[in-house]
């Protein structure tokens, strides 16, 4: 399901190749998927080389024997992840274009974003928690409009879209 001709073509092939990214099954990737919170936070681990992790996340909603316990654990303590809450991650809630962009910008430990959001009819529509970093992934380039007038941060990302933003990111 991942034709050559398709625009995503590129990014999940690399990221295939590097095996930060892999298909839902054995042939199939499902691009326009939508994807996790707790596979977003497990492809960052992955890019991050799989670090050891000493003890496991706190999060009551994070099976310790979870494919993406060790990657909660691991971006919990870079600061890379936050819970919905104090206690929860939500890990199998759909990870939405401001939540993965922020996660990737906590990831980067940027400290300026140089992006303008002013052409985006949306904008204001951006949690304030998200609002540097998707002035940083627009700057950066790692994430554009949906529209040439909309960044719909509320949406949620496709498998597609988070293996463009990861190729770009690790490209840079």
């Amino acid at each position: 399901d991942v034709s050559e001709k398709a625009w995503f073509y590129s990014y999940v092939t690399k990221m295939a190749e590097k095996g930060i990214i892999n298909g839902m099954t054995a042939t199939t990737f499902e691009p326009e998927g939508s994807l996790t919170r707790g596979q977003w936070a497990t492809l960052l681990y992955r890019v991050a080389g799989e670090p050891e992790v000493k003890e496991l996340s706190k999060f009551k909603d994070v099976p310790k024997d979870s494919y993406y316990a060790k990657a909660i654990a691991w971006a919990q303590d870079e600061g890379v992840v936050m819970g919905v809450t104090a206690e929860l991650f939500e890990p199998e809630s759909l990870v939405t274009r401001e939540q993965m962009v922020t996660m990737l910008y906590r990831f980067s430990k940027a400290t300026e974003a140089k992006g303008d959001l002013t052409g985006f009819k949306d904008a204001g529509k951006i949690s304030g928690y998200a609002v540097e970093a998707m002035k940083w992934a627009v700057g950066e380039g790692y994430i554009n409009g949906m529209t040439a007038t909309t960044l719909e941060p509320q949406a949620h990302s496709t498998r597609a879209q988070a293996a463009k933003v990861l190729c770009l990111f690790i490209e840079e």
